[in-house]
Parts: C-alpha cells; sequence; structure tokens
C-alpha cells in the first residue's frame, strides 16, 4: 500500500497480510514510524526498499517464511525479529544498529553464520539462533550480551573465547548433537546463573562453574560422574539431571547444597539415587521417577523441606511409615508404580496425589487433609487392583470433602478420579451425552458450590489427552453477569490411557450470586484423544454426566430437569 500521506503514522501492522510480496518505497517517508510488525505475510520475499528510518524501534518479520534477504537497514531500531524466516545473511549494515538490544534469529534454517559486524552491536543484550540448524561455527559474540540461545544448532564447540562476555546471565546450547565438550574457562563467568546442556549427547564431563550460578541442566547427556567440587556452587537452587542414563553416583559433599530447591533424576537408572541418603535443608521438589527403584528407605523423611515428591514409574511395593513425617509435602506421585500394593501412611498436608495406573494397589489411604478447603486432586483412575470397598472410600471422601467446603471460594476445586461405571448416588441431576440444562430454585438456601461426575467409557484401550467440560450459570436478574465455570481433567504432562469405565469427579467451590433463580447448562464438552493401537478407527468414549449444587445445608436438587441433549 502507498502510506506516503500517512505522515502521523507510528505503528504498522500488517500480520499475515498473504498479498503482501514487498515493501513499498514510501514507508521511508514515514519519520514518526516506530513499530513494524509483518509477521506471516508469507509471499513476503524481500525488503527492497531497505529499511532507513531513523524513528523505527522494531521490525518484526516472524514467520515470512519466503523472505530470503534483508537488503539495508539502520537506524534507531532496538528490536529485530527475523525468526521462522529463509534468511541466508545478514547484511553488513546490521552493524550500523548501535542500540539494537534484542536480535531474533530464530529457526532460521538456512543461515549458516552471522557477520563479524555482529561484534559491533555494544547494545545487544538478547541474541536467539535457537533452531538455526545448519550454524556450525560459534558466533562472534559481543561482549555485552546477556542472554544467548544457541540451542538445537550444529555447533560443535564453544570457544574459550566465551570468558570474554562477562555480562553473560544466561546460556542455552541444549540439543546441541555434535557438540562434544565445553571450554574450562566456562568458570570465569561470575555472572552466568544459568546454563543449560540438555540433549548434549556427546557431553560427558561435568563442567567446572563459578559459584554464582544458580540453575543447570544436564538432562539427557552421557555425564558418567558429578565432581565433588559441586559443593562449592553455593547459589545452586535447581539441577537437572534426568536421563543420565551413565551416572552412577553422587558425591557425599552434594549435601551441602544449601540452596538447592530443585533436584531432577528421572530415569536415571543407574544412579543409587538414596545410597547414604542426607539431608537438602531447603530441597523441596525431588523427581526420581523411572528410576528402577525397588525400594524407597525410610530416611526419606531426612528431607524434611519436600514440597513436591514424584516416585512414578518404578517398581517398589510400599512406602515406607516415616514418609508420614513429610511435612511439607503438598504432592506425591506414584502413577505407573504397577507393583505398589499398599498406600496406608501419607503425609497430613497432601494436596495433590496421583496414583494412576497402580494396577497391583490394593489399599488407599483415609487422610484428614481430605476435609481441608485447599485439597486439590486424588487420582485412581485404572488401579484395577482396588475392590469396591476401597472405591467406596474415594467416593466417600468426595463426597465429605464437598459437603465440608464452608468458605465460598471461587478458586477452590476438588478432584477425584477412580475406576467406576455408575455415578454415585448423591448426584441428582443425569444425562448421557455431552450436554444438559436445568433450572435450580434456591428456596433461600445459600448456594456454595458445584459437583460434576463424568464417567468416561471406552470399548477399546486408548489414550486421552484432555477432557474437559463447562458449566454455564445465568442469573434471571439482567443486573447480574454471568458466571462461569470450567472443569478440566486432564494429564499435565503425558496421555492417559483409558483401558476401562472410569469416574471423574470435580467439586468446584465458587461463590453464586444469590439469586431466586439460577439457570445452569452443561456445556462444550471437548475431547482430545488418540488411539494408542495403529488401527484405522477412532475409539469412541461414552460419556456419562451428572450435577449436583452444594448448600450449606447439605445437596440441593433441582425443581426441574431437562433432558440431556445427546452427542453429535
Amino acid at each position: 500500500p502507498d502510506l506516503s500521506k500517512a505522515q502521523n503514522l507510528e505503528r504498522l501492522e500488517l500480520v499475515t497480510c498473504q498479498s503482501l510480496a514487498d515493501v513499498s518505497s514510501s514507508l521511508q517517508h514515514l519519520n514518526k514510524l516506530v513499530y513494524v510488525n509483518l509477521s506471516d505475510c508469507t509471499n513476503l520475499r524481500s525488503l527492497s526498499s531497505g529499511i532507513n528510518l531513523k524513528s523505527l524501534k522494531a521490525l518484526v518479520l516472524t514467520s515470512c517464511s519466503n523472505l530470503t534477504k534483508l537488503t539495508e537497514i539502520s537506524g534507531d531500531v532496538r528490536f529485530l525479529c527475523l525468526s521462522d524466516t529463509a534468511i541466508e545473511e545478514l547484511p553488513l549494515s546490521i552493524g550500523s544498529l548501535p542500540n539494537l538490544v534484542d536480535l531474533a534469529l530464530k529457526n532460521c534454517t538456512r543461515l549458516r553464520k552471522l557477520p563479524n559486524c555482529i561484534v559491533k552491536l555494544t547494545s545487544l543484550s538478547n541474541l536467539f539462533l535457537s533452531g538455526c540448524l545448519n550454524m556450525r561455527v560459534f558466533p562472534e559474540i559481543p561482549e555485552n550480551v546477556e542472554s544467548l540461545d544457541l540451542s538445537g544448532t550444529a555447533i560443535e564447540e564453544v570457544p574459550s573465547s566465551i570468558c570474554s562476555l562477562s555480562r553473560l546471565l544466561k546460556l542455552n546450547v541444549s540439543n546441541c548433537k555434535r557438540l562434544k565438550s565445553f571450554p574450562s574457562s566456562i568458570c570465569k563467568l561470575g555472572c552466568l546463573r544459568s546454563l543449560s546442556l540438555s540433549g548434549c549427547l556427546n557431553i560427558t564431563k561435568f563442567p567446572e562453574f563459578h559459584e554464582n550460578i544458580e540453575w543447570l541442566d544436564f538432562s539427557d547427556t552421557a555425564i558418567e560422574e558429578v565432581p565433588s567440587s559441586i559443593c562449592s556452587l553455593s547459589r545452586l537452587f535447581q539441577l537437572n539431571m534426568s536421563n543420565c542414563k551413565k551416572l552412577k553416583s553422587f558425591p557425599s559433599s552434594i549435601y551441602r547444597l544449601e540452596c538447592l530447591k530443585t533436584l531432577s533424576l528421572s530415569g536415571c537408572t543407574a544412579l543409587q539415587i538414596f545410597h547414604n541418603l542426607k539431608s537438602f535443608p531447603c530441597l523441596q521438589q525431588l523427581d526420581v521417577s523411572n528410576c528402577d527403584l525397588l525400594e524407597i528407605p525410610s530416611n526419606l523423611s531426612d528431607l524434611f523441606s519436600l514440597e513436591d515428591l514424584d516416585l512414578s514409574k518404578n517398581n517398589f511395593e510400599s512406602l515406607p511409615a516415616s514418609i508420614k513425617h513429610l511435612t511439607q509435602l503438598k504432592s506425591l506421585n506414584v502413577s505407573y508404580c504397577k507393583r505398589l500394593r499398599y498406600l496406608l501412611d501419607i503425609p497430613p498436608r497432601i494436596k495433590v496425589l496421583k496414583a494412576c495406573y497402580c494396577t497391583s494397589l490394593a489399599t488407599v489411604p483415609r487422610t484428614k487433609s481430605l476435609w481441608e478447603p485447599d485439597f486439590e486432586h486424588w487420582d485412581f483412575s485404572n488401579c484395577f487392583g482396588l475392590d469396591q470397598n476401597e472405591i467406596n472410600k474415594v467416593v466417600e471422601d468426595a463426597q465429605c470433602s464437598s459437603l465440608l467446603m464452608s468458605t465460598p471460594s471461587k478458586d477452590h476445586l476438588s478432584r477425584f478420579c477412580f475406576l467406576g461405571s455408575e455415578i454415585p448416588e448423591w448426584f441428582y441431576n443425569k444425562g448421557v451425552g455431552s450436554s444438559l440444562t436445568f433450572k435450580l430454585l434456591s428456596n433461600g438456601l445459600q448456594l456454595m458450590g458445584i459437583a460434576l461426575c463424568v464417567v468416561i467409557g471406552c470399548e477399546n484401550p486408548s489414550l486421552v489427552r484432555k477432557v474437559s467440560c463447562k458449566c454455564h450459570f445465568k442469573a434471571t436478574t439482567v443486573e447480574h453477569d454471568d458466571l462461569t465455570f470450567i472443569s478440566l481433567f486432564e494429564s499435565r504432562n503425558e496421555d492417559i490411557i483409558l483401558e476401562s469405565d472410569n469416574i471423574f469427579n470435580d467439586l468446584n467451590h465458587m461463590k453464586i450470586l444469590s439469586d431466586s433463580r439460577i439457570m445452569s447448562s452443561f456445556l462444550d464438552s471437548k475431547r482430545e484423544m488418540k488411539v494408542r493401537s495403529s488401527c484405522s478407527t477412532v475409539v469412541a468414549l461414552k460419556w456419562h454426566l451428572q450435577l449436583t449444587f452444594l448448600t450449606r445445608e447439605g445437596f440441593s436438587q433441582p425443581i426441574t430437569t431437562q433432558r440431556a441433549m445427546p452427542m453429535s
């Protein structure tokens, strides 16, 4: 478009303009233009007239997938984004951008190198080169860079000259499959706080670091040992060594890391994780999932600051009684522990207990945390070893948890998942299908919340990523806004395998405006799933929906219930 007469234009956004193939030279006359965004203009192939605007601060060309060349650029540009373009090289004029702060070149797969003039960018603070698959040589970097992302590139080494980056705070070289070693000079970077070498398959040695480092990720590397000098990292608060298959032991000095809050050792099958276990004074999150653990030691309770413990995908049969002494523990995951038979003693403050697919589990715990208003999630889906008496315990706990919610809170949500094909009797509003609608007369009762129950059945084993259910409340008086309750049953990190009917029960505690008449409609049931087997047909899920309302006096029954709407 001809913009020569838009002299006062400050922002230009032509996002997803498919007909744009070039930028008009009239752009050069817009002396007040500060921001230009041409993202997703997939037919844009070049900027033939260049960008020479003294006022321009930001130029965004993200996902202009056919843009192969950037001719000239000058002015006061502070932010330049060329990510996901077909750029093959940067113009030499980029060295004349003294105020450039952010340069984003993510997923520029044709870009092989940066021009030497890049070192002239003395104001450059953030440089993003992740996904530049053909970049093989570590580029010359301006000394004032604070954040450098080279993840997913083809670099083979990090030069010792990296120590000249005296202000570098964050370095990401994850998934650099060809990277073989790291320079010892890295220990001279006193400002470095975060380093990721995740997925660098050829890294075998744990580098030496300056004591100021705070965050380290060595997951999916070939590291064989952690040096005793790790104890000098007095500020380290997060260490990720997940899937380091060759790692066999930790030095005893690791227990001197007094600031360590998160330790991830998932998939370290050769590591003697609990050998000579001692106390980490500040450790809050511990992930030892999929480590082939046959036993959990009783001195696990020495980790008295733990709040989140992941023991999933292991082979132990029981938890030590001492685990109840982890008084700060809020989340415990023992899912896919297929030999686990008993869950009796669990810590008193547990909010989240995940025990799905514990196929040998015969008993479930009873804990007073269920009666507290901040309880969140209780998952026994696909626990085929539970008899009806144990399942009844879970149903009873779900009912009691909802009854004892005494303080209205819009954010409170309790969640129970367990095997079963029938909705509990204390639910009043039934329906088969994806939707149901009904009216409720409160009769002076104060409505405290809503309980939602869904039975999901499948004829064949299937993988389910998410099941979302939406309840829409509408007060009859016009001065009230609509209220919305959204219930999500989902696996946060991976698909849920359903091999039998399962019941998902959500108890949402929300303050509903007092009104003599409330309309409620259960609608918008969505499912995202894929069949576990390779068959060509999609497994259908059966839905049975039911709602009930909670008042201070107990469960409330609707005056009129309309028929459920069948699934389409």
